[in-house]
């Protein structure tokens, strides 16, 4: 192995940990002491410390993987542990742009604890302003997990990252927040009461009734085992499907009911028990870069205007909301396919778009005949988040479907002389 090898597999050790290892070293003393140097046998120790230390920092679990290596002076370095009868978890660092957080964490077992499900939460401010937290990525932790782990984790054993996006507290649009954010992390350790089983027509990772059940005969699996006083698991370590058919509470309504979280319902039914409830805080950098659209711009089209009602960029993610406003009221709910797509771009720079979402009906907006078109894309191709975008529409040729020209310029109709630019600020 060369040098240049050993130097990538264990990252240089910390100053502050290194120089401890040397001055423990420097203190230790041999039985035959000859000369003033150390033995063969210490000089091996110590390098076996220092490279055990510098492995154990490089195998530590981080969402540096999910950013891009130019903002990585963004990351929050947090390294905070906590432990209870059953497990140790630490929250690693976080990363933040204003729209969303990632946090990256690790579980580990405490050796012959009792089994348990954990239910992470979490909650977000920035000086008096209430946020709210959706997932984006890490439904299988919002969901529950088990420790120790029932199933395979691709993340690695014990390894759990969240992708939050946040939201007004109405949940009426994301928030930007260009101050620091401070999170609140609380986890529900509850413990099996009941019996663990597992649901057969899921063991593959999908529903497979293959005729043999209807869907309500497999639904009634749930409300049996719950007679039964069992627990009663799909896709080998999911609790959803059982808690969604737990019958609701003697002396409790069912709106008040329904308004629990599944951790809630678990516990209400009594085949868990909370054993455990613990929050840590944080805080995340501010980002003074995120830059957004501010205001309403109304673009005319063939037939339609376009209304820019939401355009914000910033380095985890970015995203832009416009409503589509049929002025000649020829607007067909039926169509589920806007009259047009848009392509977005940073001046020569095209914006990488993970898709849309499209309103076709026009469901919960103010105004008739109009349609609402929601999508995101990335800056991560640019030195800085720009200050304008120029949004570019386009049509798909005929018979082309659109995630077909996702990827494929080709397969598009550019109308650059209806591109129109949107300034950030």
């Amino acid at each position: 192995m060369k040098l240049n090898d050993l130097q990538q597999a264990y990252p240089p050790v910390p100053a502050a940990l290194r120089d401890s290892l040397v001055r423990t070293a420097r203190t230790l003393q041999e039985e035959k002491p000859v000369k003033k140097k150390l033995s063969f046998a210490l000089v091996f120790a110590l390098l076996v410390l220092l490279a055990s230390a510098g492995l154990a920092l490089s195998l530590r679990y981080s969402v540096e993987k999910a950013v891009p290596p130019k903002f990585a002076d963004k990351i929050t370095t947090i390294d905070e542990t906590y432990e209870n009868d059953y497990f140790t978890m630490s929250i690693n660092d976080a990363v933040s742009d204003g729209m969303r957080l990632i946090l990256a964490m690790h579980f580990e077992p405490r050796e012959g604890a009792e089994q348990v499900l954990v239910f992470p939460r979490m909650t977000a401010q920035s000086g008096d302003k209430v946020l709210m937290t959706d997932p984006e990525a890490g439904f299988e932790y919002l969901d529950g997990f088990w420790m120790p782990e029932m199933a395979d984790n691709p993340a690695g054993p014990g390894n759990a990252m969240l992708d939050m996006v946040l939201w007004d507290e109405d949940f009426e649009d994301t928030a930007a927040i260009r101050e620091e954010i401070t999170w609140t992390l609380t986890l529900h350790t509850l413990k099996p009461n009941w019996p663990i089983t597992h649901d057969q027509y899921t063991s593959k990772g999908y529903v497979d009734l293959g005729g043999a059940i209807t869907h309500d005969q497999h639904n009634q699996l749930f409300a049996d085992a719950y007679q039964n006083k069992e627990i009663l698991l799909t896709y080998g370590d999911n609790t959803l499907e059982y808690a969604a058919n737990l019958p609701v509470p003697k002396g409790m309504k069912e709106e008040e009911y329904y308004l629990k979280r599944d951790w809630e319902r678990l516990v209400l039914s009594g085949a868990f028990e909370e054993a455990d409830r613990a929050q840590r805080t944080f805080t995340t950098k501010p980002n003074a870069e995120l830059k957004q659209f501010q205001g309403e711009q109304v673009v005319p089209m063939e037939g339609y205007e376009v209304v820019v009602t939401s355009v914000r960029a910033a380095f985890l993610g970015s995203e832009y909301q416009l409503l589509l406003r049929h002025t000649d009221g020829t607007m067909d709910k039926d169509d589920r396919e806007p009259r047009s797509y848009f392509e977005l771009r940073s001046k020569d720079v095209i914006l990488p778009s993970s898709g849309f979402s499209f309103n076709h009906a026009g469901v919960g907006l103010d105004e008739e005949n109009t349609q609402e078109m929601r999508g995101s894309f990335s800056i991560a191709d640019l030195d800085r988040v720009p200050d304008k975008i120029t949004f570019v529409p386009f049509t798909l040729k005929e018979g082309v479907q659109y995630h077909e020209a996702m990827n494929d310029p080709g397969l598009r109709f550019y109308q650059e002389e209806k591109a129109f630019p949107v300034s950030l600020k």
